[in-house]
């Protein structure tokens, strides 16, 4: 669904997926393979349901903003078995793992042909790097901001001069994994990676 007034903008969308009969990759000591212990298993299902909501707004004629909603219920229906059939990874009823549920994006722009500056939000939501859902990476929020200049007159015109700082607030989180896994219950698996820490940096355009 989508509708466009004169300063507003809103868009929706909603979605249900059902994925089956997905393959993964094992290296498995009971492979029926004798030169190879690496084999592909059908680990059954996952069911997604999803919604993503945005909305912008032009404030003025300098002036515009923007925040959009994703919600993805994603999980899985079946457990993975060996092919004896024993139990291996419990994941019914679990999260995907590495897929945070909530995710919330913001901006605020202003722009008057000369000075520009811009500010955003991002929120990502609690998500999990282990199959079986036993310990959970926590949400984080982020801002970044802007603020430049173009010159339009003089001996500087057509150069533009900008100052942008991410992670305004030296925000510590958890950004990204190495790898997922089965399971961790006491947090002993090295596989996840730090975000990156407050920065800032100028830069310097010109147009001939």
């Amino acid at each position: 669904w989508r509708w466009r007034g004169e300063r507003l903008e809103a868009l929706a969308a909603a979605y249900y997926v059902q994925f089956d009969d997905r393959l993964a990759y094992f290296s498995a000591s009971d492979s029926p393979i004798l030169v190879s212990e690496t084999i592909y298993r059908n680990v059954g299902s996952v069911r997604t349901l999803g919604l993503e909501a945005t909305l912008r707004a032009k404030f003025t004629d300098t002036l515009s903003g923007m925040v959009s909603y994703t919600y993805n219920d994603s999980e899985y229906q079946d457990d993975v078995l060996t092919d004896a059939g024993v139990l291996e990874i419990a994941t019914k009823g679990k999260q995907v793992a590495g897929s945070p549920r909530d995710l919330i994006k913001a901006g605020l722009d202003y722009d008057d042909g000369s000075l520009f500056a811009n500010v955003s939000y991002t929120y990502n939501g609690k998500w999990y790097y282990t199959y079986e859902n036993d310990n959970p990476v926590k949400g984080y929020s982020l801002v970044d901001a802007a603020l430049g200049y173009r010159f339009s007159a003089g001996w500087a015109k057509g150069t533009e001069v900008s100052v942008n700082v991410s992670n305004v607030f030296d925000e510590r989180y958890i950004g990204s994994y190495s790898a997922l896994t089965e399971r961790d219950p006491t947090g002993d698996q090295q596989v996840l990676l730090m975000g990156a820490p407050r920065a800032a940096f100028v830069t310097l355009r010109r147009s001939f």
